[in-house]
């Protein structure tokens, strides 16, 4: 039986993907830049390549249909071409060149396909949620950031995108509510949550703690080292000016 939730979304995306339809397909269907291109994930190039949407595939793409065909569904999703457009989207009503409800009809379609206990949910979700947030709708963003922690406690995902969006808000103290509990439940250790933690925790002023999961964020391999750094210089007594978190 399928949930009332998922006939929501279900609804939604289809309702979401008519209105797209209405402003023009140029709108809808509009190419991807070479910037855009370069910047998605593999997997997301490889479906784009492999899908109804591979006519927006820009001139510039040098990469084969035989290296997408080949290219596995790492994530789970469903409808991952839908996702990937999503993102397109997503990153587009950023900076003003297409509307978040765009966004939201092609990321809640891959979500709406799924469980909420199968691989891809908090992936997705994580997304949904996001586009909903940046459009202005916090609550409905809320809401599903608290179900897909409710359905993957241990998963990363969801937790990471909800203190992004506290962060923004300078909601520090739920942050870190919200990251520790993570830190509780979490199913393994991934460079960009200790790092997440270790921000949590310096913008609550526990600098002792901030820097354990600041280094361990470094050994697992998170690309910044300038959260780190301020923090060795707060441990050795200097005021690490300059650097930024």
């Amino acid at each position: 039986m399928i949930s009332a939730n998922k006939m929501w979304a279900a609804c939604f995306a289809v309702t979401a993907a008519a209105l797209a339809a209405m402003s023009g397909p140029a709108a809808a269907m509009s190419p991807l830049t070479p910037v855009e291109w370069s910047t998605l994930p593999d997997y997301c190039k490889a479906w784009i390549l492999r899908s109804g949407y591979k006519q927006i595939v820009p001139p510039s793409n040098t990469l084969p249909l035989s290296w997408a065909n080949s290219m596995p569904n790492i994530y789970g999703l469903a409808g991952p071409h839908h996702f990937c457009m999503g993102l397109v989207y997503l990153e587009r009503a950023k900076i003003g060149k297409a509307r978040y409800q765009q966004a939201i009809g092609e990321l809640t379609y891959s979500q709406s396909e799924m469980e909420p206990g199968e691989p891809g949910y908090p992936y997705a979700t994580s997304y949904v949620a996001t586009a909903y947030y940046r459009s202005g709708d916090r609550a409905r963003a809320s809401s599903l950031w608290q179900g897909c922690i409710q359905a993957q406690p241990q998963n990363r995902l969801c937790y990471l995108s909800m203190a992004d969006a506290l962060f923004s808000e300078k909601r520090f103290k739920e942050a870190l509510e919200l990251l520790l509990k993570y830190d509780e439940m979490k199913d393994g250790e991934y460079p960009d949550a200790e790092h997440f933690i270790a921000r949590a925790l310096y913008e609550n002023k526990r600098y002792a703690e901030a820097l354990t999961h600041a280094e361990r964020a470094s050994e697992l391999g998170y690309p910044s080292s300038g959260l780190r750094d301020k923090l060795r210089a707060i441990a050795g007594g200097r005021s690490g000016a300059g650097a930024k978190p």
